[in-house]
């Protein structure tokens, strides 16, 4: 009798180790799931933000540029200023020499 209880036991511990083994199959293949859509997740999150990154790097560039061509529109109406100024100055100079009516 006590040979047949413990063949018995032991029979349902191997039975339960079995069973547990067979859930840990399970429990391993869920967390290699659940492992590989984080790896996934992340992989999707970084092309994002090189997508992004790409796109700023656009924008910037495109500024640079507004900003490039602003200074090159303000030189050239600066130097059309200072061409004008010289030209008045060419005109008033003689007219500023010359002596006034009450001056004579």
């Amino acid at each position: 009798m006590d040979a047949e209880f413990l063949r018995l036991a032991q029979e349902a511990v191997t039975a339960l180790q079995l069973q547990a083994a067979g859930r840990t199959r399970w429990v391993e293949i869920a967390q290699l799931v659940v492992h590989g859509v984080a790896v996934v997740v992340i992989h999707i999150g970084l092309w994002q933000m090189k997508v992004a990154g790409k796109r700023r790097d656009r924008e910037i560039d495109e500024m640079a540029e507004a900003f490039r061509k602003q200074g090159e529109a303000a030189d050239r109406m600066l130097e059309r200023q200072r061409q004008a100024f010289e030209r008045q100055a060419e005109v008033l100079a003689p007219l500023l020499r010359r002596p006034s009516e009450a001056e004579r």
